[in-house]
């Protein structure tokens, strides 16, 4: 049994800037649920590769959800980073491409 992640809970590319904090929020919630899916499938096929015989149909489709859930997190990714884009930098705010002697 794999552990899902509450993919169907969270916008999906396409369906909707995130304008609000509260979106933002949501978008982060939805990676820690992919990621924590992610860990806890990745455990779980170890283990069924420990069983003797293996269970290899168990782990082919933690693969696969794994997969999912890092395709998932992608998704979201890029639509944060393209999210953050649309919002102006406050002043004091630390450009991460900036050199460090710039921000000293």
């Amino acid at each position: 049994m794999s552990w899902k992640s509450k993919a169907s809970c969270y916008p999906v590319e396409g369906e909707g800037s995130m304008e609000t904090p509260a979106e933002f929020v949501r978008s982060y919630g939805a990676i820690v649920d992919a990621l924590t899916a992610t860990i806890l499938n990745a455990e779980a096929g170890i283990n069924w590769l420990r069983v003797q015989p293996p269970d290899l149909e168990q782990v082919r489709r933690v693969l696969n959800g794994i997969a999912d859930d890092g395709m998932r997190v992608g998704e979201i990714v890029v639509r944060l980073r393209a999210s953050m884009k649309r919002f102006p930098r406050a002043d004091n705010a630390v450009d991460p491409g900036a050199d460090i002697s710039d921000v000293a």
